[in-house]
């Protein structure tokens, strides 16, 4: 895969990473098979990354975005975020130079398909406010997760 400075890089360009990585999530059973026994050169040690939206975040940023941030939030701090809202808990994604929420957990493992897999914080904030909440809510995960 080709590595495209974010800063520089369109919308697409950004979606196709994203969709790339979303691939593997048809195919989930067989990595974690392969995580189980041994059998996979690409495991970078992060657990299940299907199974909760922090491990999908940390695997993202390790695979494919390693100079986004994981953020979070909890619901009881950002109630009005429509993510997080089904398990009354929060939810941890993907942000990338400050500007893109890279988040294909929430649509796919929750089975949410109107949710969006990337948001453009510039110019999608209907889409940030509502499935996000307010930003200034978020705390930065990343010092959980080195």
């Amino acid at each position: 895969m080709k590595l495209i400075p974010i800063f520089e890089a369109t919308r697409e360009e950004v979606q196709a990473i994203v969709d790339k990585a979303a691939i593997a999530w048809d195919k989930q059973d067989e990595i974690n098979n392969k995580r189980e026994t041994g059998d996979d050169p690409e495991d970078d040690g992060t657990p299940n990354p299907f199974s909760i939206c922090t491990n999908c975040a940390v695997w993202l940023k390790k695979r494919y975005f390693p100079t986004a941030k994981v953020m979070g939030y909890t619901i009881e701090e950002n109630p009005t975020a429509e993510i997080g809202q089904d398990t009354l808990s929060g939810h941890d994604f993907l942000v990338l130079d400050d500007r893109w929420i890279i988040d294909f957990w929430y649509s796919l493992y929750r089975g949410k398909p109107g949710a969006p897999s990337l948001v453009d914080m510039e110019n999608d904030k209907k889409l940030l406010k509502k499935y996000y909440g307010d930003p200034t809510k978020w705390t930065d995960m990343d010092h959980h997760h080195k």
